[in-house]
């Protein structure tokens, strides 16, 4: 016996199980005969048993006595329990040359106070990841640099430490990546030239819509940096070696309205080394229409 799975998602003619992350698109015509075979099982075995068990190998049916979401929970415990990759979060700092007005650390009334990890922390942080290679033998080391502004202080404590960690992840044979999150204001080739030594490959830099708009979140006195940021992912794109660049546009009401200008800005042989991340500002409410969706967000998104 066979049950279709509970983790069917229909998106207009397009079937999508989110537990084996499948998807198939059916013609118009087609949609409703699919539905009614998902439905009836039995019959659709009966009629059509090859095409039911290429749905079976992709998850949109499952055995009958099959329980999906025990076999997550164990999915679950396994990974967690048995997967000794590591992966580690630092925040040299919290310090941040901008002040977003929508930014966690504004919000909750963190103090920008002039410091960052000191020297005695960033010796007992080398410490700690000699500890899990040599001690806990984990296989694979992914550092992610985090803040504040964490290429603030990227002389004093990113490049040591990764310096360090993938020195020792080298001699003992371990897998070694990093990633930051960085608003890109302090990357000039010395620092590009760094990355590559440290393997400092990914990054998230947000744009907060076109340049007018940008400048207006992010700036010194008044004065943005739009331009400077962008040259910033094209130079990463186009000289970290193996680079992976999450574009992250953070959008409000009226953000969206403007937000593809970006991309005449971004050199066209570096576009297939940049993902564009949409994220809504967490203060600004949803804007969606009867069915749920944000129209000119689904627009934009076809255009990138």
């Amino acid at each position: 016996m066979k049950k279709q799975s509970k983790y069917n998602i229909w998106v207009n003619n397009i079937l999508y199980n989110s537990f084996s992350e499948n998807a198939i698109p059916f013609s118009e015509n087609e949609v409703e005969s699919i539905k009614y075979y998902l439905e009836n099982t039995n019959e659709f075995l009966e009629n059509y048993p090859e095409i039911l068990e290429k749905f079976e190998k992709l998850g949109f049916i499952v055995k009958s006595d099959f329980n999906e979401l025990e076999y997550i929970l164990y999915r679950n415990r396994i990974d967690t329990l048995q997967n000794k990759n590591y992966h580690l979060t630092i925040n040299p700092t919290l310090q941040c040359n901008y002040k977003c007005w929508y930014c966690i650390v504004e919000d909750v009334g963190t103090k920008y106070e002039q410091r960052r990890m000191n020297d005695e922390t960033v010796e007992l942080v080398k410490k700690h990841i000699k500890y899990m290679i040599e001690v806990e033998k984990i296989p694979y080391l992914y550092l992610d640099w985090f803040g504040g502004e964490p290429l603030m202080y990227f002389y004093e404590v990113i490049y040591p430490i990764s310096k360090y960690a993938l020195e020792l992840c080298n001699a003992n044979n371990i897998s070694f990546s990093s990633h930051a999150t960085t608003n890109a204001y302090y990357i000039d080739n010395k620092m590009i030239d760094l990355f590559n030594e440290i393997k400092l490959t990914s990054f998230q830099i947000p744009i907060d819509g076109n340049e007018k708009k940008h400048n207006l979140v992010k700036n010194h006195n008044g004065i943005g940096h739009y331009k400077q940021i962008v040259e910033s992912i094209n130079n990463i794109a186009k000289k970290v070696i193996n680079a992976h660049i999450i574009m992250r546009i953070n959008y409000d009401k009226q953000t969206l309205n403007n937000a593809t200008d970006v991309i005449k800005y971004i050199k066209e042989e570096n576009r297939k080394k940049i993902f564009v991340d949409f994220q809504r500002i967490w203060q600004i409410d949803l804007t969606k229409n009867e069915e749920g969706n944000n129209d000119l967000l689904i627009e934009i998104k076809k255009r990138i």
